[in-house]
């Protein structure tokens, strides 16, 4: 049986694509969603996806291949702090 979720429009299986820890149970596929402000560049998101992957290897224990990092920028009229719309203050 094939374990599949739903995600930005795609299906991601976590057939063929399990970790195992160190006990070696079955760990899914981890998903790290970074969700910023647009303006990184192609580089800076390499590096974060690279640290990022490295984290999840040590502390979870999952395979480098098997981890997903997602990029999502939302830009500022779209994010609120403090009930303020971001657009409306200052960077």
């Amino acid at each position: 049986m094939v374990n599949s979720k739903q995600y930005s429009g795609s299906a991601i299986s976590e057939q063929g694509s399990q970790a195992y820890g160190s006990s070696k149970e079955v760990i899914g596929v981890p998903i790290v969603r970074v969700e910023m402000w647009p303006g990184r560049t192609r580089s800076q998101k390499a590096e974060l996806a690279r640290v990022i992957t490295e984290a999840v290897v040590t502390i979870a224990h999952a395979t480098a291949e098997s981890t997903i990092v997602v990029f999502e920028d939302v830009s500022r009229e779209n994010w609120s702090v403090g009930g303020v719309l971001a657009s409306e203050t200052q960077a």
